[in-house]
């Protein structure tokens, strides 16, 4: 088990409200020392957040290129097309997929 695997199952993921649930899919911190971060072309079913702890992150979302730098993030909607990019800089960042359902979002 690795040391993620372990965090994540001491880590409650998943929160309810009045009116939002909110489920965590996965998450996980990378460092560019230790993996290649570039993605080919992909998308999920559920949001990705990416956030950059340092370095800064090149993101391919649609047809536009982002450039996430240290404290930024991207917030990358369900079912959009994105590719991760190799960085430039040595890089560490948070990636989190996760859903939100919420029984106002269909409200009339």
């Amino acid at each position: 088990m690795s040391k993620n695997d372990r965090l994540f199952k001491h880590l409650n993921m998943s929160m309810t409200g009045n009116i939002m649930t909110t489920d965590i899919s996965w998450f996980r911190i990378i460092f560019s020392g230790n993996e290649n971060l570039n993605t080919s072309m992909h998308k999920h079913i559920v949001h990705e957040l990416q956030y950059v702890y340092s370095g800064c992150l090149p993101i391919l979302i649609g047809q536009k290129i982002l450039s996430i730098k240290a404290g930024e993030y991207a917030l990358i909607p369900a079912g959009i097309q994105h590719k991760v990019i190799s960085p430039d800089v040595p890089t560490r960042k948070l990636v989190i997929g996760f859903s939100i359902e919420s029984d106002d979002l269909y409200a009339k």
